[in-house]
């Protein structure tokens, strides 16, 4: 190039510095600079080309060939325009003859090769790297990209107004998250964590913890950033059935709701004793009811409060355990276990933990009573009668004596039995039975045994009446009949009677006289009906044997004594008749009496003394029925 321009130059042409200008004109177009020529002086140019001093101006004009020329020669660049540099580069490419042309403009001949544009020109109109597009806040000029056009800003990049959160995405400005090179929009869920999201507005680039109780799904709530089985209530985490500090009644219950509170089931315990009631601690749940105090119960009122309880207090003792005896104070239990005490009455005793009396009844001849309501345990003391007298092996024997029993209805409970003629019963002491209420007890008393005659082979005495009577003595041989027992005394010899039921044999008779006769149930038997040498009759129940001797006597009846015999025709000792049981009306314990066998001595023969029967039992009424 500036070859070509000192050859224009050398042949001092207007049409040679033409065609220099035209040529620089073109080449610096065709590398797209920006620098213009001053083409306003072109014709002065020309004009001043014929003097042989033509060059590129600076578009100033202000060069003349002199002045180049000069600068050209001395290389001190005085020549005007700042032309110096440019000169001497010629020079200096004139001498080596290299290809480089020295500008003498502001614009060189071209950009170096590796040079980058610096702008972009779009729609006509011309923008300095890194220019926004007016129309998309998300492109920019970005030229080494295009210079043609706006390019994308990076993703992730703020647009819009200042904290609303936009930003850009492929070249859109939208509302959203750039986290870890992927887009979220506004609102989009953590895919790893449920409890945070992208809130743009707070950061574009970091995902933002939801709030405490935000519902994270499935019943869950967030807290803390994580989602769990939970509840946030008034920004405080509750864990699934905790209870509200405040209200033991409201529990958290995630299933029913995560933000409020739920009250508990009915009847479900919230201390104190109390349980809950639409969602209230109170006593209890209306109309319903429970044990209290044990053995107690009390029931809940419409307002939830409980009634008094059936029982006042705890118990210290055992409902329907037996009552227990103090002296004469009874000791309870009541149904709530509460001790009781009850003191008896003047003249009542405690007995198996009851008030009441000791009922004590000496039978003395026959008894049949009906037992009231309370039943009744009978002790008792009995002896059969006595056997009637006899003087020895050669007089008439004595009758024997009748049996006591106890029979509570048909059974036979006790039986005493009544003793052989001139023998003593034995007494019974020490048992007891039992008697039901409404049972009947019938008791029998043996009668005593009549007296033998004073006579060799006189009359025999007769037995004496009881249960079973006692047999009849012997009138030949001093044998005495025997005594009445469960069965009926056996006779004396051949001619004197068994005892049967209720009733004594017959003593014996012979040619110098009769037996006496049997009691006979409550009756005392006669004497025999000779006027010497008879035996005595036999008690009736409970009645002593006639007295024997010369004139045999009647036994007594109904508990009396029997009567007295006589020893002989006149002016005699009397053989005194046996005791009968009336005589210890008053005893507790059965008497050394009671029982024993008529004594016998020379000119008497008495009769044998009646049994006797004690029955004794508490009676808690009071009313002794037996």
């Amino acid at each position: 190039m500036r070859t070509f321009e000192r050859r224009a130059r050398a042949a001092g042409g207007r049409s040679a510095a033409s065609v220099v200008f035209v040529g620089l004109v073109g080449l610096y177009a065709l590398d797209g600079c920006d620098a213009v020529l001053g083409l306003g002086n072109l014709s002065e140019r020309s004009a001043d080309a014929g003097a042989g001093d033509a060059t590129m101006t600076d578009g100033s004009g202000s060069d003349t060939g002199k002045d180049r020329d000069a600068a050209a020669k001395d290389g001190s660049g005085s020549g005007s325009g700042g032309h110096k540099d440019a000169a001497t580069r010629d020079a200096q490419a004139d001498a080596t003859g290299g290809d480089s042309a020295v500008h003498d403009g502001k614009a060189p001949d071209g950009p170096p090769a590796d040079a980058q544009p610096s702008g972009c020109v779009v729609g006509g109109m011309t923008y300095a790297s890194g220019a926004v597009d007016p129309a998309n806040a998300c492109q920019s000029c970005q030229s080494s990209i295009s210079t043609s056009q706006f390019s994308p800003l990076l993703d992730g990049t703020t647009c819009g107004t200042a904290g609303s959160g936009d930003i850009c995405h492929t070249g859109t400005c939208v509302s959203g998250c750039e986290i870890g090179g992927m887009f979220y929009p506004s609102g989009a869920t953590n895919p790893n964590n449920s409890c945070a999201e992208c809130e743009p507005t707070t950061s574009t680039t970091a995902f933002t913890t939801l709030a405490n109780g935000t519902n994270c799904g499935h019943g869950q709530v967030c807290s803390n950033g994580a989602c769990g089985t939970q509840c946030v209530i008034g920004g405080v985490t509750y864990s699934s059935g905790q209870a509200n500090s405040s209200n033991a009644c409201q529990l958290c219950e995630p299933g029913v709701s995560t933000t409020m509170f739920t009250n508990a089931g009915s009847g479900t315990p919230c201390g104190g004793g109390n349980v809950c009631y639409a969602g209230a601690c109170d006593q209890c749940v209306p109309n319903s009811s429970q044990a209290c105090n044990t053995y107690g119960s009390q029931s809940c009122s419409s307002s939830g409060i409980w009634n008094a309880c059936s029982c006042p207090a705890g118990p210290s003792c055992t409902p329907g355990s037996a009552p227990t005896c103090s002296g004469t104070v009874v000791a309870t239990c009541d149904s709530c276990g509460q001790p009781g005490v009850t003191s008896c009455t003047s003249g009542e005793i405690c007995m198996g933990g009851t008030c009441g009396v000791t009922c004590t009844h000496v039978v003395t001849s026959m008894l049949s009573a009906t037992n009231g309501s309370i039943p009744l345990e009978v002790s008792y003391a009995m002896v059969g009668g006595g056997g009637g007298g006899a003087y020895d092996a050669i007089y008439s024997g004595g009758g024997g004596g009748g049996s006591s029993a106890i029979l509570e209805g048909t059974n036979i409970q006790a039986v005493a039995p009544g003793a052989a003629g001139g023998a003593s019963a034995t007494p019974m002491s020490g048992s007891s039975f039992s008697v039901p209420a409404g049972s009947n007890v019938t008791v029998y008393v043996g009668g005593g045994g009549g007296g033998g005659a004073y006579f060799s082979s006189g009359g025999g005495g007769g037995g004496g009446s009881g249960y079973y009577g006692g047999g009849g003595g012997s009138a030949t041989s001093g044998a005495g009949g025997g005594g009445g027992g469960s069965t009926g005394g056996t006779p004396g010899d051949g001619s004197a009677t068994a005892g049967g039921p209720q009733a004594g044999g017959a003593g014996g008779s012979s040619s110098s006289g009769n037996g006496g006769a049997g009691g006979m149930g409550q009756t005392g038997g006669a004497p025999g009906t000779t006027s010497h040498a008879s035996g005595a009759g036999g008690g009736g129940y409970g009645a002593g044997g006639g007295g024997g001797g010369y004139n045999g006597a009647q036994g007594g009846s109904m508990g009396a004594n029997g009567m007295q015999g006589s020893s002989c025709v006149t002016g005699c000792d009397y053989s005194p008749g046996g005791l009968g049981a009336n005589n210890w009306q008053s005893a507790t314990s059965i008497p050394s009496a009671a029982g024993a066998a008529g004594a016998a001595s020379t000119d008497t023969v008495n009769g044998g003394n009646a049994g006797l029967v004690i029955l004794t039992y508490f009676d808690s009424t009071g009313s002794c029925p037996l």
